[in-house]
């Protein structure tokens, strides 16, 4: 195992922790914390454990722990130059079309039934009884008002 390095790690280049457990960086540029901006997966057999590490690849400050990360392979440097690895970590995401109004159908008669049922089930639990055509009745005014409103 070499020295972690996050440009490497970034490209795609797997790391692992001193001593040997499988790490996933899944973020490096955490915000509000200077000190730890790597978040890393790491492999615990059945389940994977969230840490937090310095962007040296340190658990703690000016300590070698067991829980640091490391570069899994020593010869990291000439697999990511012959493109063995792809970039694990995502940069800079983002939504090309921030709003969905436009781009995404809305299919009324779903909605509709969808909020006819769940005021229909309300009524059912504030009534306790019911008539069958007064408590769909209502239902579906109550679904045909909330699409109403939210058409507006």
């Amino acid at each position: 195992m070499k020295n972690f390095d996050l440009a490497a790690a970034k490209a795609g280049a797997p790391v692992c922790t001193r001593e040997g457990k499988g790490a996933r960086i899944i973020c490096a540029d955490r915000r509000g914390y200077p000190a730890s901006v790597i978040i890393a997966l790491l492999d615990e057999g059945d389940r994977e454990s969230v840490e937090f590490y310095y962007a040296d690849g340190r658990w703690e400050k000016d300590k070698d722990r067991k829980e640091d990360l490391m570069m899994r392979d020593d010869d990291y440097a000439e697999k990511l130059a012959r493109g063995e690895y792809g970039p694990t970590v995502k940069e800079k995401l983002t939504v090309d079309t921030p709003t969905c109004k436009e781009s995404l159908p809305v299919d009324r008669e779903y909605w509709r039934r969808v909020y006819a049922g769940e005021a229909m089930a309300a009524r059912l639990a504030l009534s306790g009884s019911w008539c069958m055509n007064e408590t769909v009745k209502g239902a579906v005014e109550m679904a045909d008002a909330l699409l109403a409103e939210l058409e507006k």
